[in-house]
């Protein structure tokens, strides 16, 4: 039949009758008891979205009820420096790449996101630059707080709203080849490196 979404675990009176009497014949079970404390693991967002773990088990996580702990291990792939942790949660919901996962109109996860986050975590690509600004943008609009030591090439404009703070660590930064990164109160700058820590925008 349809899915519940619900797990149930048989109680030791195996006298009942398992059809006639289900309320003494089983009792729910929350996802940590099913799955653990630590949840599931995805070795990226792509395979968390379609349900298919690290080890190559598939689950359906719009059938899973909130609080179930989830892990990916990268963004595009294990280790690429995107991975990141969170909870399913239900309810109306935007996709906004990094703290907001949707898996489905009525189930998303949604990551532990805050303060200072790495592009990385939102998508963007040391390979393809062209996903970088989308990303960065995500953040300023969410945390206003960027933090890396990777340096990204972007293809497009991003806008730093007032407030916004950058901290490159080593050698990180954000540069251009063609336009500039522009921000509401009329700064503008062509390149954002090396080692700029705390860049604060007012």
């Amino acid at each position: 039949g349809t899915g519940t979404g619900q797990y149930f675990t048989a109680l030791q009176n195996t006298t009942v009758d398992p059809v006639g009497d289900d309320v003494n014949w089983r009792e729910v079970v929350g996802v940590t008891a099913v799955f653990g404390l630590s949840g599931l693991i995805f070795n990226s967002v792509k395979d968390l979205k379609l349900g298919v773990t690290s080890g190559g088990l598939s689950v359906d996580l719009s059938l899973i009820g909130e609080g179930l702990r989830v892990r990916w291990l990268g963004y595009y792939g294990p280790l690429d420096g995107g991975g990141n942790a969170g909870v399913v949660k239900k309810g109306a919901h935007t996709d906004d790449g990094g703290f907001v996962l949707s898996i489905d109109g009525d189930t998303y996860i949604q990551a532990d996101i805050s303060g200072y986050v790495d592009p990385l975590q939102y998508g963007a690509s040391l390979i393809d630059k062209t996903k970088n600004a989308p990303a960065i943008q995500a953040i300023l609009n969410k945390t206003g707080k960027v933090i890396s030591h990777n340096k990204f090439e972007i293809a497009s404009e991003v806008n730093i709203p007032s407030g916004s703070r950058f901290n490159f660590l080593d050698s990180g930064g954000i540069y251009a080849s063609d336009g500039y990164l522009t921000s509401d109160t009329g700064k503008s700058l062509l390149v954002l490196e090396p080692a700029a820590e705390d860049i604060l925008f007012e």
